[in-house]
């Protein structure tokens, strides 16, 4: 929970190209990947509930931390609520 809220408070966001999806246990499972500032590719991962996912080609906004951009999360991020 600490590692969400850090990347609510300082994450940048991010267009992300979904590159996979596939079902797994508890939704799809999907990959994206980005450029960070250094144009250096980031690929990150997540599983998604199924009713709305996105599929592959499509853009999705992710957060990434600007010290370490492997450390992803996909926006709006599931486990935090506003006001928190």
């Amino acid at each position: 929970l600490i590692r969400v809220k850090k990347l609510l408070a300082w994450g940048t966001p991010v267009g992300a190209i979904v590159s996979r999806s596939a079902p797994t246990k508890g939704g799809l499972a999907i990959r994206y990947q980005f450029l960070d500032p250094s144009g250096e590719v980031v690929t990150g991962s997540e599983v998604v509930p199924s009713r709305g996912a996105p599929q592959a080609g499509e853009t999705i906004t992710v957060l990434f931390d600007p010290d370490r951009p492997r450390r992803t999360g996909r926006y709006p991020i599931r486990m935090a609520r506003l006001g928190e």
